[in-house]
């Protein structure tokens, strides 16, 4: 009896451990995975936050804004999109509706993004004419996006007038894709991530989305355990979920493994043994399975289990040992390879993009651009009188100013842009949804902060840049690249520390005719 009642409890301990183990798994990867998002959307909110202010203090000026003036108001929201990055709109109560206004936010095949009116049918409009912000989350242009409204009063705040629209862009979700790419919770559970409209994000490698959607929609899900967290900032939902199966197989085999080893237990030691059947059959078999766990779930950083003498039990002990040796060096493989593929498009010293990885960067612009026919510029940028400084205080100072240069000039683009060093002491931007004159106006205010500033030793380090365009050279990347190197020349010519544009004009009339022609 003493032995029966041994095996039953081994059994019944094992029962509680793998199912406490299973739900731990679950509400340590919704805990993951909430931890991410909230990090990405305090982040997101920080930088719509300072958005939605500036357009309110040049849109809307002590609550004022003049609706008669929409070319004022066009220019305004442009002005703020270029210096934030976020999408912006501006709309006028007229009647039951509010109207749009003026917007930065594009047509798509003729539809706007986010709507031309706002009429009772959109859950905004109850909160705006309530004076209450509304805050909500939409795609734009296929990208998940952070939205606010607020309202506009008259100025005996009586009234709500209009309202002021701001969308910034989710910080990339790489942090939450990446930690569910790696979730496998037992043998054939998933994590994945759903948006506001059911659509999913991303899933664990081991498992389509084509195969998630049907357990959600309650195809197979009968002996699914699945749990659900709504992310309430955005409304998406982390889900997280392993078949029962799994549990049960588990639980089978180590209770066939017990009964095994009990009958012989029973039959060759007797209750006396039970101690010593302990020791080296049932803990050895916990510490077996506890540590395969474990190796599913990815830890492979263990210390070897020990191996006492030799038998079948200590041969498995050795094989699960020889398995987590095999994956870890796999993982160091992949990890180097990883690390390789970002060297190969990074350059060592500056940490910005090489040359390869820009001219892939432009690649990918201009075929984006050929979709949209939304206007993209390159600005080559090269630093004046570098042969100098080198020639004058020794290339490891010429090394520090190129490093100090690229980061200053990283901090003053957009997160659109993307920022490359073309070779030697010139540099690549390639700048997405940005016309000549918007280029124009990046190009010398990156100028005029590099020479505004010192860098090592009180250095005072002045760029030319030149400016192309695809409005004015449509062709291929090779000719915008070659338009902007002679736009740049063009620069150095003529005194150095000046902006050049891909034409004949100087960038104050380039800017201006632009201006005319629109």
């Amino acid at each position: 009896m003493t032995v029966l009642g041994a095996l039953y409890l081994s059994s019944w301990f094992i029962d509680q451990t793998i199912r406490s183990r299973a739900q731990h798994e679950i509400d340590d990867t919704i805990s993951e995975l909430n931890s991410h998002l909230s990090t990405i959307e305090e982040l997101s909110s920080s930088r719509l936050e300072t958005a939605l202010t500036l357009l309110r203090r040049q849109a809307a000026p002590e609550d004022r804004i003049d609706w008669s003036s929409q070319n004022d108001l066009q220019s305004t929201v442009n002005h703020v999109q270029l210096l934030t990055g976020a999408r912006v709109s501006v709309f006028q109560k007229k009647d039951l509706q509010f109207v749009r206004i003026a917007t930065t936010i594009p047509n798509i095949d003729g539809h706007h993004a986010i709507g031309t009116r706002l009429d009772p049918s959109n859950a905004a409009y109850a909160a705006l004419l309530s004076g209450l912000r509304f805050h909500g989350a939409v795609y734009i242009l296929d990208q998940p996006y952070i939205t606010t409204y607020e309202p506009v009063t008259d100025v005996a705040e009586t009234e709500v007038i209009g309202a002021l629209f701001v969308g910034f862009p989710l910080t990339s979700l790489r942090p939450v894709t990446e930690a569910i790419n790696r979730r496998k919770i037992l043998q054939r559970g998933f994590a994945a991530l759903l948006d506001n409209k059911g659509v999913i994000v991303a899933c664990s490698e081991s498992i389509s989305s084509a195969d998630v959607k049907k357990i959600l929609d309650g195809q197979p899900r009968r002996g699914w355990n699945i749990a659900f967290h709504t992310f309430l900032p955005w409304n998406y939902k982390i889900v997280a979920a392993y078949p029962e199966a799994d549990v049960d197989g588990l639980i089978r085999s180590s209770n066939i493994a017990i009964g095994v080893v009990g009958l012989l237990l029973v039959s060759v030691l007797a209750g006396s043994q039970y101690y010593l059947f302990y020791r080296k059959v049932s803990q050895p078999i916990l510490q077996i399975h506890e540590r395969a766990m474990s190796i599913a779930q990815g830890n492979l950083d263990h210390a070897p289990l020990p191996v006492e003498s030799y038998n079948e039990i200590t041969d498995l002990k050795s094989a699960i040992n020889e398995m987590e040796k095999s994956l870890r060096g796999r993982r160091e493989i992949e990890t180097a390879l990883i690390s390789a593929r970002l060297a190969v498009k990074h350059d060592h010293l500056t940490g910005v993009l090489n040359r390869v990885g820009i001219e892939d960067a432009l690649t990918r612009e201009f075929a984006r651009y050929l979709r949209s026919q939304e206007d993209f510029s390159v600005l080559m940028i090269d630093i004046d009188h570098f042969k100098s400084i080198n020639d004058t205080h020794g290339h490891l100072m010429g090394d520090e100013v190129l490093k100090q240069l690229s980061e200053r000039m990283a901090s003053m683009l957009r997160l659109e842009d993307v920022l490359g060093r073309f070779g030697g002491e010139e540099f690549l931007v390639v700048a997405p949804r940005c016309g000549l004159k918007d280029a124009a106006i990046l190009g010398e205010r990156i100028r005029n902060e590099v020479a505004k500033l010192p860098l090592v030793r009180d250095f005072v380090v002045t760029v030319s840049i030149g400016i192309a365009s695809s409005e004015l050279t449509p062709r291929d990347t090779t000719a915008l690249v070659q338009e902007a190197d002679k736009a740049m020349y063009r620069a150095k010519q003529s005194g150095r520390n000046r902006v050049e544009l891909a034409s004949p004009e100087s960038v104050l009339e380039a800017v201006a005719k632009l201006t005319q022609h629109r």
